[in-house]
């Protein structure tokens, strides 16, 4: 598998914490909108590219890891909850620039 489609785990109520495989390279639109279980999630370095509303919703999610430089689609993150965001340390002026302010202080070095 090398992609989660468009709205693949939307709305999975019992889904509480993800690690995407290394062979996925690129999340779909809406893939895990809704998913109010959900609580943390690692995006590995293979990941290159997420959708826009990927995690839409996930009022529970407290932590997501990123491992490296992402492309991040329009407000991945809407109406989640207050969640910490780890990253790499040579990509934390990346995702101050592509996350809403909102998240800024929310970004933490790995």
């Amino acid at each position: 598998m090398t992609r989660i489609g468009d709205k693949a785990f939307a709305d999975c109520t019992s889904l509480k914490s993800i690690t995407i495989p290394e062979s996925v390279t690129k999340i779909g639109n809406s893939a895990f909108k809704g998913c109010k279980s959900l609580k943390s999630i690692i995006i590995p370095d293979s990941v290159t590219e997420i959708d826009s509303l990927a995690f839409l919703g996930c009022s529970s999610l407290k932590c997501v890891t990123f491992l490296s430089h992402t492309k991040l689609g329009a407000e991945v993150f809407s109406y989640s909850s207050r969640i910490t965001i780890n990253v790499p340390s040579d990509c934390v002026d990346y995702y101050k620039e592509v996350l809403l302010e909102e998240f800024h202080d929310r970004i933490v070095e790995l």
